[in-house]
């Protein structure tokens, strides 16, 4: 059996910022195990296509030193298709929208200052205490996201625009998420720019990659002050503290804890080599209505396309004249959204849970990694 100080369980961003906090900050006994690495940050063979998390921002502070940012998402490439209106962001078809327009976005810059000073705050507190911390975001994270938008009198954007931007951010409409996640969403879109990027996972993990178990963790159980790491090749490894960087759905089935109840949505995302249709030529991002099958369409820079939609039995010949798949992958689930419950990740015993517990996205998921390994390094001083 091999004991280690540390057992991080997953490999995705939170997970190995956790791991490279601990490494920097001179805790070297750890292990991360993980069936693979990157998570949802999947490219293709030759870097260029994201095939998971698609976008940052500049804003993604922790993130930076491992981005490139590569080319801009601008509004004015998006095009919407409703029914048999297809328009841009900024048009004609845009002026009767432009004090609601005004109205979100003053109430997004609102909600921008108190979101940086939480994203500070959860460095060290957990997403919790931060929110509870900060009476407006613990209101929002309580308020439909459907509410909010009714009781700022947004309902006609919120029709022609934000549901078409909500679905290609996170897959949904706003009447499934809360407030915080519709504004966060909403806020990355409107107040800043969007990036296609690439994620340095090799110099991420540079440090410490001899550290990394690629295997499939079965159990974990706690037994004497220590717990007991059980992997699919066999493996036990003991450890007085556990991160589980590990998906919700995952981590419930391997360790003995209650977590939040989540809605789930999926989605099916094909990498398509092909002629489009004249429709979809006119800009480089196609964004498609919550209620429709497909999600998203996006121009690559090799003239490829990124294709989503909400299942994979979608006929593809709606957007494409003649089509190969060069890649295909299903997203089950895409995306999770906490039911208005705030998950406390700091635990007894040692135990963390980063994430996407409770806010989804690549930036917060990374805090998490980091305020969890500067929580145990301070343990350990003790």
């Amino acid at each position: 059996m091999q004991k280690v100080k540390v057992a991080i369980i997953g490999g995705g961003v939170a997970g190995l910022m956790c791991a490279r906090e601990l490494e920097k900050k001179g805790v070297k006994d750890f292990v991360v195990i993980s069936k693979d690495i990157g998570g949802r940050v999947i490219c293709s063979s030759n870097r260029k296509v994201n095939y998971g998390a698609y976008f940052v921002t500049k804003t993604y502070k922790n993130l930076k030193p491992f981005l490139q940012f590569l080319r801009p998402i601008r509004k004015k490439d998006c095009l919407f298709v409703k029914s048999r209106k297809i328009y841009t962001i900024f048009s004609f078809h845009f002026v009767p929208y432009i004090f609601s327009y005004l109205r979100l976005i003053l109430g997004l810059i609102k909600f921008r200052i108190h979101f940086e000073r939480f994203r500070k705050n959860t460095l060290k507190i957990s997403q919790k205490k931060a929110i509870e911390l900060d009476p407006y975001l613990s209101k929002l994270y309580f308020t439909k996201a459907s509410d909010f938008i009714e009781q700022k009198r947004l309902q006609k954007y919120e029709h022609e625009y934000l549901d078409a931007m909500a679905n290609a951010m996170s897959f949904s409409d706003p009447n499934k998420a809360s407030a915080f996640l519709f504004l966060q969403w909403a806020s990355e879109m409107l107040l800043y720019t969007l990036y296609e990027f690439y994620m340095d996972i090799p110099k991420m993990i540079n440090n410490f990659k001899e550290k990394i178990i690629i295997d499939t963790v079965k159990k974990i159980d706690y037994n004497d002050g220590k717990y007991i790491v059980k992997t699919e090749n066999n493996l036990q490894i003991e450890s007085s503290y556990l991160v589980m960087a590990a998906e919700p759905w995952l981590s419930k089935d391997i360790i003995d804890v209650k977590l939040p109840e989540y809605d789930f949505t999926n989605a099916h995302m094909w990498h398509i080599a092909g002629n489009v249709r004249e429709t979809y030529k006119k800009k480089i991002y196609v964004f498609f209505p919550a209620k429709a099958s497909f999600i998203v369409l996006a121009r690559q820079l090799d003239d490829t396309y990124i294709v989503y939609a909400d299942n994979k039995d979608v006929d593809l010949g709606h957007c494409f004249i003649d089509y190969q798949i060069i890649f295909e992958k299903d997203w089950v689930p895409a995306f999770q959204y906490n039911r208005y419950d705030i998950f406390e990740a700091e635990k007894e015993n040692g135990l963390y849970f980063i994430g996407s517990q409770n806010l989804d996205g690549l930036e917060d998921s990374a805090i998490t990694g980091v305020w969890a390994a500067r929580k145990i390094i301070n343990a350990c001083k003790k």
